[in-house]
This record gives structure tokens, C-alpha cells and sequence, in this order.
């Protein structure tokens, strides 16, 4: 949708996904790293290990849990949806939300298992019981950038440039660059 609204010039800037066309600029800034978000409600729950890298083989434990989902004209949750049906996981989606902030906070509330950023969980921190398994950019792997029409204006490319700068500042402030 950003891609063909950058494309017809409906839209100057987007912020979010890494954009390939020629037509369009789009730099990256940082690769998100994402994690499932694993309430206490799930058998996939540990009270001793909050935190952790998922293996390819610990994937095949999400098999028929219970997920929160984005919907389904989520680019974000095609590619999570990808990632698990490539590794022969049957989700059992009890929840469809419009957003990350949503589902992070539905999971957290014992919804079902949800894929967020860090950022996202940060604030349940401490409040809620849950763990955060890391999933590898290996099996997930969504690049952030900033992109524009190639033919832009030279004041866009500026504004660019600066959001550029705040997208790597938050990148740093995540630990991802």
C-alpha cells in the first residue's frame, strides 16, 4: 500500500518496511528484531528463563498454541505467518488486532502468544509474567528504511535524511545498530 501510494505521489515520505523498486529511494536504517511474546497462559511459559533466543528447533513447541494475530492485510503478519508455516507450525489464532501495540498488550493480559518488538513489551515489564523469546533474523526479518519517490523534491530528501537520523537513533537506543 506505501509502496503504490509513493508511487502515484499520494505520499512523499514513508517510514517502515524496506521498499524495493526502482522508482522508489529506499534507505535502511535498521533490521527490527522481534520476539515472541509468551504470556504465563501458555505451556510454552518458563518462570526460570524470561528471556531467550528461539532455535529452529524449539519452533516446532508453538505448534497449535494459542496466538494473537494482526490482521490479516498485515504485510508484518504475512511474514510471520511465512516464518511458521515454513517450519510446519499450526497456529491457533484466537485474536486478530489492528496494531502491534494491541497485541503486544492483549498477549501480555494472557490473550496468547504474540510477535512484537522489545519496545512494545518493554512497558509490561515487571507488571505482567511473561517471556520474551528472541526469533533470529534468520527466520524473520524485517528491515526498516525510509523511502521516497525517486523524482522527490529536495526538501523531501532532506526531511528524509533527518528521519533517517531519528530511525538509526532509535535502532541504537533498541541495541540493534
Amino acid at each position: 500500500m506505501a509502496e503504490q501510494k509513493l508511487l502515484t505521489r499520494e505520499i512523499d515520505l514513508f517510514a517502515g518496511k524496506n521498499l524495493n523498486n526502482d522508482k522508489i529511494v529506499s534507505n535502511k536504517t535498521f533490521t527490527n528484531r522481534f520476539y515472541f511474546l509468551i504470556p504465563a497462559t501458555s505451556s510454552l511459559y518458563s518462570k526460570t528463563n524470561y528471556m531467550r533466543i528461539l532455535t529452529k528447533r524449539d519452533l516446532t513447541k508453538f505448534n497449535n498454541q494459542n496466538f494473537v494475530s494482526l490482521t490479516d492485510d498485515s504485510f508484518f503478519q504475512k511474514l510471520v505467518d511465512h516464518m511458521l508455516i515454513d517450519n510446519n507450525v499450526n497456529q491457533g489464532k484466537v485474536l486478530k488486532v489492528d496494531n502491534h501495540v494491541v497485541g503486544t498488550n492483549a498477549a501480555a493480559q494472557g490473550a496468547g502468544i504474540f510477535v512484537t518488538s522489545y519496545d512494545f513489551a518493554e512497558k509490561w515489564i515487571g507488571k505482567k509474567p511473561f517471556n520474551l523469546v528472541e526469533i533470529p533474523t534468520t527466520l524473520l526479518n524485517f528491515d526498516i528504511a525510509v523511502s521516497y519517490h525517486y523524482k522527490a523534491s529536495t526538501l523531501i530528501k532532506e526531511i528524509a535524511k533527518s528521519l533517517e537520523a531519528l530511525e538509526e537513533a532509535y535502532g541504537k537506543k533498541l541495541g540493534i545498530i
